[in-house]
This record gives C-alpha cells, sequence and structure tokens, in this order.
C-alpha cells in the first residue's frame, strides 16, 4: 500500500530527524569528551612527574650550569629522564592491557 505524502504529518518527520541529529552529535561529543579528558589528565600527570623529577634535582642542574654545561644538555638530561619514566608507564600499560 502507498503512503499517501498528503496525509503524512511532517512535523513529526522534521521532529524525529531533529531528535536523530540531535542525539547522534550529542554522542559523539560525549566521546570526545572522555577522550579529551583523559588525554589532559595524561598530559598534567606527566607534567607534574616531570616538574617533582626536576625540582629534586635543581641544585645539580645549577652546578652543572655554573660549571658550563651546555642548556642543551640539561635539556636533554631533563627530557631524556621524563621520556623513561613514560617509557616505562607504557609497557607497564601494554603489559595489564594484554
Amino acid at each position: 500500500m502507498p503512503i499517501d505524502l498528503a496525509q503524512v504529518d511532517w512535523l513529526y518527520v522534521i521532529l524525529l530527524a531533529v531528535f536523530v541529529a540531535v542525539s547522534t552529535f550529542l554522542g559523539g561529543l560525549l566521546s570526545f569528551g572522555h577522550r579529551g579528558m583523559g588525554a589532559v589528565l595524561s598530559a598534567v600527570g606527566i607534567y607534574s612527574v616531570l616538574s617533582y623529577s626536576v625540582g629534586q634535582r635543581i641544585s645539580e642542574i645549577g652546578i652543572r650550569r655554573a660549571i658550563g654545561a651546555p642548556a642543551g644538555t640539561l635539556v636533554r638530561t631533563v627530557v631524556g629522564d621524563g621520556m623513561k619514566s613514560a617509557l616505562v608507564g607504557i609497557l607497564i600499560g601494554l603489559a595489564a592491557a594484554a
């Protein structure tokens, strides 16, 4: 039986289309929100660990700088230590996920 388009209540069709569009948009937004929040929390955690590490070694860094170590060497040392911590965390996470 064909549908008579003159008898279709277009208001309900439009409301249903709007409802589907909004629910799809909000679902995507919530999904992105969780991922984004996880990324921000991870970045804050990495920053705090690196900041604590540098705070513990501030006198060593000052002595090295006073002796004449180039700034690039000090940056590589700090970033290298942070990368070691991150690598250990990644390996532990991968092992736990498997």
